[in-house]
C-alpha cells in the first residue's frame, strides 16, 4: 500500500490512471465492436479529457490541505485492475469497467475532500460526476444485454 506525501504523486498517479483508462476503453471498443461497443470510444475521448483537466490542476499546482505533515492518501482501495486484455465476455468486459468506474468515483470523492482550495474541489467533483455517468452508462448497458439475451450477472 503506497502513501501519496505530494501532490504531485496524487496528480500523477490519477492522470496514469485517466491514461490507463483510455487505454482501456480503446482497446475494448476494438474488441467488442461486433457488439456495438462505440460507447467504449466515446468513455476514451471523455477519459482523455479528464486527463488534460487535471494536467492543468497540475500546471496550476493547486495545493490540498495546508498544515497537514502528510497528504496520508492510500490508493489500496482505488487500484484498477490493468491486466483485463478485454478478452473475455462482453458481460465480464462490462463488470470490469463498472469497476474501474466505482473505484475512480470514490477515489475523486476522496481527493475532493481532502482540498481546501474550492476551485479544486470542484475540478475534482466534475471529474467524479463524470465517473458517475459512465458507471451509470455502464450498468444500464449491462442490464439492457442480460435482458436481451438471458445472461446471468456474476457478482464477484
Amino acid at each position: 500500500m503506497e502513501l501519496f506525501t505530494s501532490i504531485d504523486d496524487i496528480l500523477d498517479y490519477v492522470i496514469e490512471q485517466e491514461d490507463e483508462s483510455h487505454r482501456f476503453y480503446i482497446h475494448m471498443a476494438e474488441v467488442h465492436a461486433e457488439k456495438g461497443g462505440d460507447f467504449f470510444a466515446e468513455f476514451a475521448a471523455e477519459e482523455l479529457k479528464h486527463k488534460a483537466r487535471l494536467i492543468a490542476v497540475k500546471e496550476n499546482k493547486i495545493r490540498f490541505s495546508e498544515g497537514v505533515e502528510h497528504l496520508n492518501v492510500t490508493f489500496a482501495d482505488h487500484d484498477v485492475d490493468c491486466s483485463y486484455d478485454g478478452t473475455g465476455d462482453y458481460v465480464r468486459t462490462l463488470e470490469v469497467a463498472i469497476n474501474r468506474e466505482t473505484k475512480t468515483l470514490a477515489l475523486y470523492n476522496q481527493l475532493a475532500s481532502l482540498t481546501q482550495s474550492s476551485e479544486l474541489e470542484k475540478a475534482l467533483l466534475r471529474l467524479a460526476e463524470g465517473e458517475r455517468r459512465h458507471k451509470e452508462r455502464l450498468e444500464k448497458i449491462l442490464e439492457e444485454h442480460t435482458l436481451k439475451t438471458g445472461c446471468e450477472i456474476k457478482t464477484s
